[in-house]
């Protein structure tokens, strides 16, 4: 079987690669994001180092260390996101933008992952509330804007059943996935 990454972004410091998961990481995954990042470096076209970030519905955060022979060990982070509040993370948000205060990319990225937080309601709705802020969002960085985006629209195809509800929000983000190398 040929896999291949969720998402990988050309960002103006790394190649990342971002994976989904809705079960716990092991060895066979392990093994295969390891051979993820060194495709990557491979037949990258540039000079930036690659990173794999994982998003976890199914465990917490942690660091996963995997030993592929006696001599190397592949180390990637697991971003657990059992805890996430979508609700106080949008108001958070929200707040910043009213009293015009500077949002940071971790604000920018909590956002894009408020659809997929255990504590979310309904998944779909959550995906048109934070595009709708996304959208209005001033003085991004180009890489904020792409990995937020392409976040979004990871989620879509992922976990929006409906193929016309996939496909309505597709287009409405699709005019802004031009750092999106391959799905």
């Amino acid at each position: 079987t040929n896999y291949k990454p969720d998402l990988i972004l050309d960002l103006d410091e790394e190649n990342l690669i971002v994976e989904f998961q809705s079960t716990e990481v092991g060895n066979d995954f392990s093994r295969r994001a390891h051979s993820y990042v060194a495709l990557t470096d491979q037949h990258k076209k540039n000079d930036k180092e690659v990173n794999l970030s994982v998003l976890s519905t199914a465990e917490d955060s942690k660091i996963v260390e995997y030993r592929y022979n006696r001599l190397n060990v592949f180390k990637y982070e697991v971003h657990g996101l059992n805890n996430l509040d979508g609700e106080e993370i949008i108001n958070n948000v929200k707040t910043k933008l009213k009293y015009n205060e500077p949002l940071d990319g971790r604000d920018i990225i909590l956002l894009s992952l408020v659809p997929l937080s255990k504590k979310g309601k309904n998944i779909v709705e959550y995906i048109y509330r934070v595009i709708k802020i996304l959208f209005n969002l001033k003085n991004l960085t180009s890489s904020q804007k792409d990995l937020s985006f392409g976040i979004m629209w990871l989620t879509t195809d992922k976990f929006v059943v409906d193929s016309l509800e996939r496909n309505i929000i597709c287009d409405l983000l699709g005019g802004r996935m031009s750092l999106i190398h391959e799905y």
